[in-house]
């Protein structure tokens, strides 16, 4: 939207883009497991559906992008990570850093199931915070 003084606000062409230098702003969180997963919302103008996002130079996979707006699943890594954004042809290599912490990530410790034909498995560990009793994901390797 745009203000025009003395008038109001104007209906945004939904197709109109305004091409200028990529921005980032911020990324959250900026903290997460070794392992990888944490999914990160970096802020900022000029993404387009061409983003990519790197951290100490691994891809983070883009999940969602908006001109103003990317999502990413971290890689895994260890200590401090450099963010950088390729969108638009140009490398954005913003002062923004993702630390890895050993303390934020989850650990299986063991497995039990139940008998009498229910599909249950308990699951182990720590790390898991306050989401451990909602929807779980196993991945298989």
């Amino acid at each position: 939207m745009a203000l025009i003084k003395g008038k109001g606000l104007a209906t945004p062409n939904p197709s109109l883009q305004v091409a200028g230098e990529p921005i980032v702003a911020s990324m959250t969180p900026n903290t997460g497991s070794v392992y990888g997963g944490t999914l990160v919302t970096i802020l900022g103008n000029g993404f387009d559906l061409s983003s990519q996002v790197t951290l100490a130079g691994a891809d983070c996979v883009v999940k969602s992008v908006s001109t103003t707006s990317l999502t990413c699943r971290t890689p895994s890594g260890n200590g401090n990570a450099l963010l950088a954004v390729r969108t638009q042809g140009q490398l954005h290599e913003a002062n923004l850093e993702f630390s890895y912490s050993q303390a934020l990530s989850p650990t299986v410790t063991s497995l039990s199931s139940s008998s009498g034909g229910a599909n249950n498995i308990t699951i182990y560990g720590t790390g898991f915070g306050s989401e451990a009793g909602k929807l779980l994901n196993i991945l298989y390797f």
